[in-house]
């Protein structure tokens, strides 16, 4: 058995919520360490951040048809069932999908695989469509379609809601995204601009948080000239020049000399805060949208509506 927390009385559900994401994602295989992972301050967070959107959302869905793509393991959609009457949560990954069926099904969700760019919709089929922490994966040639396939399918005044990272926190204008999945990350400019080219009505709010949650968010990102400009391009160069086996071989040397060495999400065992501490302190309320000073958001949340089919 598992040497991880137990939830204590004074632990909220948001913690049960938590674990049960982390064993979907281990099971996805997106984490090597459940244990470490559980007990990661800046992981917890970050799936808190991440179910805001849903918490805003779920008020616009009551008693819609409602549209998720990009569903993941169906950890979010779920939290909408009690609100929305009918939904549909579909994402590219089988597995994610088969996770999310399993662990997540509801008498009024359908999942389904689909590719986003060919949604096997009618038009005019949705009251609702939520793309949360997607559009950053896809193609910028592929845009123009995605967004096309979102006003497609959604009903006539109807709503589509986005979520995305700023960029402006995690990268330096000269980056590429660090996540090897996103293939363009937004400013706000940028992604005001880039919902305009489908939709009439745009409203950017930005997530902020408690000064000490949005530290241990900007230590998870960890944007720094170092890691931008010497880092991580080195780190690609060896990667580039030595098969996988052999780079897996010299990750010790590599993370003597460098540092601990982070997977997809970020994790580094050295930025670990005080978890039992930090669930103890958090609660929703020290999260919130804000349309002030977008720059400084640790992420966008776009509303868009009366989609240009």
């Amino acid at each position: 058995m598992e040497n991880v927390l137990k939830p204590s009385p004074s632990e909220s559900h948001l913690l049960q919520k938590f674990y049960n994401y982390s064993l979907s994602l281990k099971e996805l295989g997106t984490i090597e360490n459940l244990e470490a992972y559980r007990t990661w301050s800046a992981a917890f967070l970050l799936h808190m951040m991440h179910l805001k959107a849903y918490e805003f959302a779920k008020p616009l869905c009551q008693g819609k048809a409602l549209l998720e793509i990009g569903c993941n393991t169906g950890y979010g959609v779920s939290e909408l069932a009690t609100s929305a009457q009918r939904i549909v949560a579909v994402d590219s990954n089988e597995h994610a999908i088969q996770i999310a069926s399993t662990k997540y099904g509801r008498l009024n969700i359908r999942y389904e695989t689909v590719d986003a760019l060919s949604l096997p919709f009618p038009s005019s089929s949705f009251d609702i469509v939520i793309c949360f922490q997607v559009i950053e994966h896809v193609q910028e040639s592929n845009i123009t379609v995605f967004l096309s396939e979102i006003g497609r399918v959604l009903k006539k005044e109807a709503i589509a809601i986005f979520s995305t990272p700023n960029r402006r926190l995690r990268l330096y204008p000269f980056q590429k995204p660090v996540n090897p999945e996103h293939m363009r990350e937004y400013t706000a400019r940028a992604l005001l601009q880039t919902l305009r080219s489908a939709f009439d009505i745009v409203e950017i709010s930005g997530l902020r948080g408690e000064p000490w949650i949005e530290e241990i968010e900007r230590k998870r990102v960890n944007k720094s000239l170092w890691h931008a400009a010497i880092k991580r391009p080195l780190k690609g160069i060896l990667q580039f020049l030595f098969p996988a086996n052999a780079f897996s071989e010299m990750k010790g040397l590599y993370g003597r000399f460098f540092g601990t060495s982070s997977d997809i999400l970020g994790y580094r065992p050295d930025q670990q805060q005080d978890f039992a501490q930090v669930v103890e302190r958090f609660s929703m309320n020290a999260l919130w949208f804000d349309r002030r000073n977008l720059d400084s958001s640790i992420y966008f949340l776009a509303t868009a509506r009366n989609g240009k089919n």
